[in-house]
């Protein structure tokens, strides 16, 4: 009967530890799910950064192109 109560006091500390496991396997998949999140909105923001950054440049070229033209329309009037 001793021996019987040994495994079962084995069984029962594996039982316990696997719990314990799986509790702590439940915490690093919501930690990789918050991590998983937090990268896709910084690619969501990256990307709305740079398609600002584009647009910025855009206008900052158009801005250039009509300066030039500008000068050049002045500098026929320049006695």
């Amino acid at each position: 009967m001793r021996a019987i109560d040994k495994i079962t006091s084995q069984i029962q500390e594996v039982s316990a530890a696997t719990e314990e496991m799986s509790a702590g396997t439940e915490e690093v998949n919501v930690s990789l799910l918050l991590v998983s999140d937090t990268a896709t909105q910084v690619e969501k923001e990256t990307i709305q950064t740079v398609q600002s950054i584009q647009e910025i440049s855009n206008q900052s070229n158009k801005m250039k192109e009509k300066m030039n033209a500008l000068t050049e329309l002045l500098s026929e009037f320049i006695i």
